[in-house]
Parts: C-alpha cells; structure tokens; sequence
C-alpha cells in the first residue's frame, strides 16, 4: 500500500566504497534493526540497494511516496533517489541489503554504453513490493541473498546474471504499470531524458516537445506524477549528481558545477544550500570530517554494523 508522504524533507548523502573487482556488497544476517524512532531526514546514495524484509513491518519513505512493508517483502531503490525507513511502533523490523552499481558491473558486458534497461530512474520501480504480489522478484532477491551467502563456487558470476535478470524484469513493469495512464508513460520518457542530459542546458518547452504534450500540460502532469516541479526535479538531480563529485573531492568546485548543468557557480551555491542545507564547501567539510562513519568499506567491525540504526 503505498500514500501520500507527509515526512518533512531533509537529506543526506551517503556514499558506498564498492570494490571495483566486484561493485557489489551485501548486509547479511539480522543485525540490520530499522528504529521505530521519528524519522529525522532522508538519505540518497551513489548505487542501487536492494533490501529484504526479514521481520517485523514498517513504512518506506521514498520520495513524496510512503509504502507499508510486511516481512518477506523487498525493495528497490535506484541510485540518487531519496528514501528512509522506519519499523512500526513498538516493532523490531529486521532487514538484509545488497548495493551495486550496474554501470561497473555491467561495463564489460555493454562496451557501447549502458543500456536504456539500466536507467533505472522511474518513480514507480523504486519502491517496495510485497513478496505475495511479486513472487518471481521475491524468488530472485532471495537468490541474490543466497549466493551471497553461501559463496559457492563462481557465485559472483551467477550474482551478475541475477543481477541483469531483476533490472530487466523491473523494467519490463514499467509499460505494465502506467498502460493505464499514458501520459504517465510520457512523463518517464521525460524523466529518461533528464537522467542523460541533465549536465546540458536543458529547456522544459523542449522536454515537453519531445514528450509530445504542450507545455502547460507537461508541467501539470509533471506535477500530478512525481510531486515535484520539472525544474526543481531537475536541480535535485544535479545537486543529487554532484555530491558524488564533491566526495570524491578530485575537481574544484566551479568544475563541478558545470558539469552536471549549471551555467554559474552561485546558482549552484544557492541550490545545494537549498536542497541541502549548507553550501557545497561547508559541506564538503562536513562529509571530510564524518567519511569514516559513512563509507562502508568493511563489516568486519562493529561500528558497520550500527550503520543502519542512524
């Protein structure tokens, strides 16, 4: 069941160290314990995470969205979309994760560049779905999580075809759920359109040419859709991008801003600290001072195992 959200917004960035050998890491076991506290902000981060309810219930904020989840249930959510969760009062909701980055998992196996089926960037894939409407979902997660488990013999190479199976199989739900609203199918074209250019100037009265609709109607139905305006959709996206950049701290400031769309740096300034609540150097500062605590490197200490109960 999935409603309205009516969590008041603020967030942080959270960035996964994934080993290049192999771009994937798994939370295993039933240490995972989401609080049942008041959430305080939502957090987004540089791959794809892929969760399994183990017990308990909870909700799952992501975006303006908030979902219900029950134990066997999974979620997916792509990489720089908001999201946090919280068990129900009272409850303990445990919980097992993979993260993964496709574009290096997958970059050998695509040396034309990744495709479309990999642009995981829908609202409606990014979600929670329950295991008794999903089952063959379920039955691959749960896959997943076994092989990492057991760790047989060439288990990253069957991790990689698993893998490639649950991105093909959600997008294949994207034509199954908007069929009814075609519009809304437009509107992924949009958001499909944005994801690959958003470090160009980009014009709403061209994206909406391209979706085929005015553009008064591609606002509205912008709006209806993803709750947020296509402007302010895209500066969150670009702001989102260029957190990656600021951690990675390899280019000066005035670089970064250009590259992921914006034409002066003080509109940069003034949009990260809308977004996020304190300029980009402030920032940067901040994420030098706490990049311990939030780059997962290892769960072989205790302190990585706290990770999830922030």
């Amino acid at each position: 069941m999935q409603n309205q959200s009516s969590f008041k917004k603020s967030y942080h960035y959270r960035h996964y160290n994934l080993p290049l050998s192999f771009p994937s890491i798994a939370f295993l076991g039933d240490s995972w314990v989401l609080p049942d506290t008041p959430l305080e902000y939502l957090h987004f981060h540089n791959c794809i995470e892929i969760g399994h309810c183990l017990s308990g219930s909870g909700t799952l904020h992501i975006e303006n969205i908030e979902y219900e989840f029950h134990a066997g249930d999974i979620c997916f959510i792509s990489e720089n979309i908001a999201h946090i969760s919280k068990s129900s009062l009272n409850q303990t909701s445990k919980w097992e994760y993979i993260y993964l980055n496709p574009s290096l998992l997958f970059e050998k196996n695509f040396p034309g560049g990744k495709p479309e089926s990999l642009l995981i960037c829908s609202p409606y894939l990014s979600k929670a779905f329950p295991h008794r409407e999903e089952p063959y979902l379920h039955f691959l997660t749960c896959r997943m999580f076994a092989e990492f488990h057991e760790k047989g013999p060439n288990y990253q190479d069957a991790l990689r075809g698993l893998f490639l199976t649950l991105l093909t199989v959600l997008y294949r739900h994207i034509p199954e759920q908007l069929s009814e609203h075609s519009t809304n199918l437009q509107i992924h074209s949009a958001l499909l359109y944005i994801h690959k250019h958003y470090a160009q100037k980009l014009q709403i009265g061209k994206i909406a040419a391209l979706c085929h609709l005015s553009e008064p109607h591609f606002r509205r139905k912008f709006l209806e859709v993803m709750h947020i305006s296509p402007l302010d959709y895209i500066n969150h996206y670009r702001i989102r991008t260029s957190c990656y950049e600021i951690y990675r701290n390899e280019k000066p400031l005035n670089q970064i801003a250009k590259d992921v769309g914006f034409t002066t740096l003080s509109s940069f300034n003034r949009q990260f600290h809308s977004l996020l609540g304190s300029s980009p150097t402030e920032w940067c500062r901040n994420m030098i001072f706490s990049k311990d605590h939030y780059e997962i490197v290892s769960l072989d200490d205790d302190s990585s195992k706290n990770f999830f109960t922030l």
